[in-house]
């Protein structure tokens, strides 16, 4: 495979989602099961995956902008608290009064020296001479190529990001899907530049975090030869046009915070199946606490249960068996709003520094967290 394909292969797997860690496959907090039988041993159902809708980061189509609707509930929180930590305040990257270019539009390819920016994110960009762009309205990435070679980019901005969680993101390897690309050395600090080379035996990327004051770019580039002195040399090529101005999500972020604090975010799951004899379902319960300091509490819920029968050819009852699961994660930390390409997103820093993100939305009146309908409620955990 191409390492041009890798990179698309990367980026439709979700694998370069901003800062976004995915270890709730493994619950940390409590996980236990039980069964029983009788005559003979039980047959116990499939299950789902235990930690279905926390650890995936996608999106569904959604305008930048999107903000809560009035008729969800909301909460007085006029008190001023300390919000959690958010961006870079030391940063040089200072933004500029006014952004150049045409905003960008879904769908739509620029080239050879076009300038395009996003409003809402406060990011300019202009593609080199030689070169196409372009921004799919259902991704968080910007891509540039190079016209006739393998040169290719991915740019992912979003407003908020840290220097700690760009190097969070820096500390893993990509996963591919089809092949691992592990790191080539370490992080690479260069004042406002974070960096780091992956690659193996098909070629050579490199990772490059551009720090911005309220908004970072994340940028994946391979060179059209896939070495890094070619990756470095491109990622250069794109970067040194970069313009940062303030973003527009005040409004937005304000908003999502007056429905979320105070509040508790519910998804709810139920499924089950029956037929030959054997019945089975399956139950989640996943719930975001959300304190008017920043802080939230996270408690997911998974229960199992199936039972089967069997009877000879007199219709009598022969054995019997059944099994129940369950399985539970909990974490706390701190919690913020944040934007990218595909709108807002719900940042989660738990107290042992893993960063989650959920996608936001809102479909009528209904709230909707990574593509799952949530009830909103008054928390009785956080206030």
């Amino acid at each position: 495979m191409k390492m041009s394909r890798m990179l698309a292969a990367a980026m439709a797997a979700g694998v370069l989602t901003v800062c976004a860690c995915s270890d709730d496959a493994s619950p940390s907090s409590s996980s236990s099961s039980s069964s029983s039988s009788s005559s003979s041993d039980s047959e116990k159902p499939d299950t789902e995956r235990a930690n279905e809708g926390d650890s995936k980061v996608e999106t569904e189509e959604t305008d930048e902008t999107e903000k809560p609707t009035e008729t969800v509930k909301t909460v007085n929180t006029e008190t001023p608290v300390e919000a959690a930590a958010r961006g870079n305040d030391d940063s040089k990257l200072k933004p500029q009064d006014t952004l150049e270019g045409k905003e960008l539009q879904g769908g739509v390819v620029y080239k050879n020296g076009e300038r395009v920016k996003s409003s809402l994110l406060g990011i300019s960009i202009r593609v080199p001479d030689g070169n196409l762009c372009a921004w799919g309205k259902d991704s968080q990435a910007i891509q540039i190529r190079q016209e006739g070679a393998d040169a290719t980019a991915f740019l992912i901005p979003r407003t908020g990001i840290t220097r700690a969680e760009a190097r969070n993101a820096l500390g893993t390897e990509l996963d591919m899907g089809e092949t691992k690309m592990p790191s080539k050395g370490a992080i690479k600090e260069d004042g406002d530049f974070l960096s780091r080379v992956y690659g193996n035996q098909l070629g050579t990327m490199v990772i490059t975090f551009v720090l911005g004051q309220k908004t970072s770019v994340m940028m994946l580039a391979q060179g059209a030869d896939y070495t890094e002195k070619s990756a470095r040399a491109y990622t250069k090529l794109i970067t040194d046009s970069f313009q940062f101005a303030e973003p527009k999500d005040a409004d937005s972020r304000a908003q999502w915070e007056r429905v979320l604090k105070g509040n508790c975010l519910h998804v709810f799951k139920y499924r089950e199946s029956s037929g030959g004899g054997s019945s089975m379902s399956w139950e989640t319960n996943i719930k975001w606490h959300f304190g008017s300091d920043q802080t939230y509490i996270y408690s997911y819920r998974y229960t199992g249960s199936g039972s089967v029968t069997g009877r000879n050819q007199f219709g009598s009852e022969t054995y019997w068996g059944g099994s129940a699961t369950d399985n539970n994660n909990d974490h706390q930390g701190q919690w913020r709003i944040e934007h990218s390409m595909t709108g807002p997103f719900l940042i989660l820093l738990d107290t042992g520094g893993a960063t989650r993100m959920y996608s936001l939305k809102t479909r009528g009146n209904q709230v909707i967290i990574n593509d799952d309908e949530a009830s909103v409620s008054a928390s009785d955990m956080k206030r």
